[in-house]
């Protein structure tokens, strides 16, 4: 199926796609010992969620099944202050640079995904999309729907709130992740099994959510709490779709 350049933004929603919440009760657990002594998991899972999204900025990585394809997503951002991020998304077919800032995304596909998103063109269309848009910047509005997904994912509040801040789950083991002590906090969705692992020392910031289900598995990584900074506008190389709307 052909699909212009900007239309492959939707592309980006897979890197999101799940946003089931575990089961929604909330028991405190009057036994537990040890971190977070006397919470359920519901009640840990809350303060992860509104600890991580108070956090001044942060680097989230990870995969996410392309439900168009049935490939692997591997995306990489920094998130720093409200709905500003940057980073790239990798596709199957290649990869797409991001950056959102005051209310503008800018986008930068490779050739290799320009090739593929403009698949059943002719050699002659195929070239001149290329040869225009490779290694542009596509500067357009962070309301419009293609890319409505990909402006969610840069709301981490929001992000959060979906998966998690009206949730509960059972707490698991201890562990830890990247070397930081955690909790492993296990719920379901439909058929969604979800793991999240929170640190257990200093600030309880989400540390990782594993989440599997018949689409496959989702692998979401935060770090870099208070260091991650988001790439500024570019200043060169812009096709700026924007006027497109005037």
């Amino acid at each position: 199926m052909r699909r212009t350049a900007l239309v492959t933004l939707t592309l980006t929603a897979a890197a999101t796609g799940h946003t089931g919440c575990l089961a929604d009760e909330d028991r405190t657990d009057a036994t537990s010992k040890g971190p977070f002594a006397g919470l359920s998991g519901g009640q840990i899972l809350d303060q992860a969620a509104r600890a991580t999204a108070d956090a001044p900025s942060l680097q989230v990585s990870g995969q996410a099944p392309d439900i168009r394809t049935g490939d692997t997503i591997h995306f990489d951002m920094a998130l720093s202050g409200k709905d500003e991020c940057s980073g790239t998304l990798r596709y199957t077919e290649g990869k797409a640079d991001v950056i959102q800032t005051d209310g503008t995304v800018y986008v930068r596909y490779d050739k290799k995904l320009l090739h593929a998103q403009n698949e059943g063109a002719s050699t002659e269309e195929m070239d001149a999309v290329v040869d225009q848009l490779a290694g542009k910047w596509l500067k357009t509005f962070a309301e419009m729907p293609t890319i409505d997904e990909l402006t969610r994912f840069c709301d981490l509040e929001k992000t959060l709130g979906d998966r998690h801040v009206r949730s509960s789950a059972t707490r698991g083991k201890t562990t830890t992740i990247k070397g930081t002590p955690a909790i492993a906090l296990r719920g379901k969705n439909g058929d969604e099994q979800i793991t999240a692992y929170v640190a257990t020392v200093g600030t309880p910031y989400i540390l990782q959510v594993n989440s599997y289900s018949g689409h496959g598995q989702s692998t979401y990584v935060f770090s870099d709490f208070g260091k991650a900074s988001a790439a500024p506008r570019p200043e060169d190389d812009i096709i700026d779709t924007t006027t497109l709307f005037e």
